[in-house]
Parts: structure tokens; C-alpha cells; sequence
């Protein structure tokens, strides 16, 4: 007796196909009777192939897209004698080939990768709309957040210890604001950027390592103690970070005054972090707030 590779319908002897999928019964895979023994589909290696998109599709897809492109093309030059409107049509026709078109062009689609080479597909093409009238004004603040956006997750998506993966994403941070300060000053200028981006960043990275480090000798039995630590530490790190903040706009502005608005900001941080840090090593203030707050 024969059961259907896809179904599993019983088939009477005699049948090369499935009577109900249509499915054709390889010889390899059909199930004989040995006396009351029978031989389970479990046992046998089945295997499937996966159905790659065809490349056809593709040429025929590209084919479907160079028409309109062309005749454009055609109507633009023969109006204007250049290329004046088409230009915007074929730099969105090629953005749309590369967004839909694109699994077709590898052997394996892998979605990570997709979304990466649409981003910098995007990336250059608010860039190519820009630079028809140059110089590049408004499309290089979109343009450098995308290429932040990749270089992240590239980052997050690489192996390597999290310590590595958080000094990256400062770096990129810092790379990305002398880029923001650059394009808004159309020259290279490392003011704001250095002197109120860069303490700033640091501080940041400091706390998520300083949070990793924390849980990464977390153990199960002291997930409470460690909680109250995590949150000691980043309201430590919110005031000082107040603190440096308004320093680095103070040194960098001068026309910025210093008002001390950000001890109101570092002194109730550090009092409610000083609780925390008491409640997190005396076990009689555990079982306190445990009753308090039913925990």
C-alpha cells in the first residue's frame, strides 16, 4: 500500500499520481506492504525542492519597465531637446527595478539584505533628485539618516561582543552629526557637533555599557537586586548627562549663559538613585517594598 508524499492519502496499487492533489508518486517513496509492517513516511528522507524565482521573470519585468522608460525618453528629447522631466522618471524607474526586482538577482533572498540595499537605493535616489540642481541642499539630512539606519543594523546584525556592537553605534553617531553639521554649514565645521555631540554620545555608551555589564553578571536568583542597580545607574547617568549637557552648551555658545538648571535635574537623579542603591543591598528594604507593592 502507497500513501501520497504531499497528502498522505492512501493510494491502491496500480496509481502513479494522487487522486485527489494530482501529485505524481515517486517509485523511491511508495510504501510496501511487508506482512502487517509497514514502512512510515517518517523514516524515509523526503526531499523538497525549493522553487527559486525565475530569472525570466525578471528579464520580462525589466523588459515591461525599459518600455516606458524609453518613450519617455523619446517624447522629452524630441519636445525639449535634452533631458529635462525624464530624468526624475528614470531615476524612479530604476528605483522601482531594484526594489522589486532585486530577490530575482541572487540565488538566496534573504530579507535583512533586501532591506538594506532598499534603504541605500532610497538613499541614493533622494540624492540623484537633489543633485539635478545642485549644489545639495535638502537631500543630504534624509540621505545620511538612512546611511545611519544601515550602518546600525549592520552593527546589531554582526557577531562580536556588545561591548564592540555599542562603541560601533557611538561611532556612527558621532560620524553622523559632524555630517549633519557639515551639510547645514556647507563646509566641514566641528562645533555643536564636537562639543555637545560628543559628551553626550560618550555618556550614552558609557550607560548601555555600564547596563550590559549589570546584566551580563545577572544572575536568576538576584534579578531584583540587579533591576534596582540598572535603574540606580540610569538615573545617575540622566543627571550627569544633564550636567555635561549644559556645560558643553555653555563652552560651545557663548552667547548661551549658564543658568544651573541642570543640578535640578542631577540632584533629585542622585537621590533617587541613592535609594535604589540602598534597596538593592539591604534585604530588609527588599522584603519592605515586597509587602508595600505585593511583589
Amino acid at each position: 500500500m502507497a500513501y501520497c508524499v504531499r497528502c498522505g492519502v492512501r493510494l491502491d496499487e496500480g496509481l502513479t499520481f494522487c487522486p485527489l492533489c494530482r501529485t505524481a508518486l515517486p517509485e523511491e517513496f511508495i510504501e510496501k506492504e511487508q506482512g502487517d509492517e509497514t514502512i512510515s513516511l517518517e523514516d524515509m528522507s523526503v526531499t523538497r525542492e525549493v522553487k527559486v524565482p525565475s530569472r525570466l521573470f525578471a528579464a520580462v519585468s525589466t523588459l515591461l519597465l525599459i518600455i516606458p522608460l524609453g518613450i519617455t525618453l523619446i517624447i522629452d528629447m524630441s519636445l525639449s531637446g535634452t533631458v529635462t522631466w525624464s530624468y526624475y522618471i528614470m531615476i524612479s524607474i530604476l528605483l522601482l527595478w531594484i526594489m522589486l526586482l532585486q530577490p530575482f538577482l541572487h540565488h538566496r533572498y534573504r530579507v535583512f539584505r533586501s532591506i538594506i540595499n532598499n534603504f541605500l537605493a532610497i538613499a541614493v535616489f533622494l540624492l540623484l533628485i537633489d543633485v539635478r540642481h545642485p549644489p545639495v541642499t535638502w537631500a543630504g539630512y534624509p540621505a545620511a539618516s538612512l546611511v545611519l539606519l544601515v550602518i546600525i543594523l549592520v552593527i546589531f546584525k554582526t557577531s562580536g561582543s556588545g561591548y564592540v556592537r555599542i562603541a560601533g553605534w557611538a561611532a556612527t553617531v558621532q560620524i553622523f552629526l559632524l555630517t549633519i553639521e557639515s551639510l547645514h554649514a556647507r563646509e566641514i565645521s566641528f562645533s555643536w557637533s564636537l562639543g555637545l555631540g560628543l559628551p553626550l554620545v560618550c555618556c550614552t555608551a558609557l550607560c548601555f555599557a555600564a547596563i550590559l555589564f549589570f546584566i551580563h553578571r545577572t544572575r536568576s536568583s538576584e534579578l531584583w537586586s540587579t533591576g534596582l542597580l540598572v535603574v540606580c545607574l540610569l538615573l545617575f547617568s540622566s543627571g550627569i548627562l544633564a550636567l555635561v549637557t549644559e556645560a558643553s552648551m555653555t563652552l560651545s555658545f557663548p552667547s548661551v549663559s549658564y543658568t544651573g538648571w541642570s543640578w535640578f535635574v542631577l540632584l533629585p537623579c542622585l537621590l533617587i538613585a541613592g535609594l535604589c542603591f540602598a534597596a538593592a543591598r539591604s534585604p530588609r528594604v527588599h522584603e519592605t517594598l515586597k509587602r508595600r507593592f505585593h511583589l
